[in-house]
């Protein structure tokens, strides 16, 4: 399965649900045909220093039903190999072509709320109508930044972990999850990391920004 097919059937998941509701159901029982496939992940192809590879792969192709292809990049990042925790993450180069643009990293409240909420619903370059139709959204942080999406922490939304233990119990081990998420990531869209960088989060996820 291609990876903007699997993007599809994120947007898929989150359309045929009451994501957009908070007193909604997290796990939405979906059919056997939603099945998005293997996840992405990027993190061997770092360790056998396949950079443009990962790139490739990673690359979101044009998404059906949406009105205009916005470049962007989307996969899994392994933040713990002893327990397989791995971030899910949408990246948004900023849309101006400016590549000198500052970085931002947002993450979503809770804890545990996925960051494809305020995606499509505050400032990403989507939007999820009432009638579960997408359309492009006019004013968007990704007309002036380059925008990093992460569910965060590792459970979060897209998020997984192999084990219990791949859980994390405070602010420490988030912190150290997001600082291995982005050491990996800097490593496959390097021309960013010298960017300035701007970590903004919403609600409790203020907390994760200090």
């Amino acid at each position: 399965m291609t990876f903007p097919l699997l993007l599809f059937r994120l947007f898929a998941v989150i359309l045929s649900s009451d994501v957009l509701d908070a007193r909604s159901e997290v796990n939405t029982p979906t059919s056997e045909n939603d099945d998005a496939g293997h996840p992405l992940i990027l993190t061997p192809y770092i360790e056998n220093g396949q950079i443009e590879q990962a790139r490739f792969l990673s690359k979101v192709g044009r998404l059906p039903r949406v009105p205009r292809n916005i470049p962007s990049y989307s996969g899994y990042i392994t933040v713990n190999k002893t327990h397989n925790s791995n971030m899910f993450f949408w990246f948004f180069p900023v849309m101006n072509h400016n590549t000198k643009a500052p970085v931002i990293l947002w993450l979503e409240g809770g804890p545990g709320a996925s960051d494809l909420l305020s995606l499509f619903v505050l400032h990403g370059p989507y939007i999820v109508l009432e009638d579960r139709s997408i359309e492009l959204r006019k004013y968007t942080w990704v007309k002036e930044f380059h925008v990093i999406y992460v569910d965060n922490p590792v459970g979060t939304g897209f998020s997984f972990t192999g084990s219990e233990d791949g859980y994390v119990t405070n602010q420490d081990e988030v912190a150290e999850d997001l600082y291995e998420f982005l050491q990996q990531f800097f490593q496959v869209y390097y021309e960013y990391s010298q960017n300035d960088f701007y970590i903004i989060g919403d609600s409790y996820g203020g907390n994760f920004c200090n």
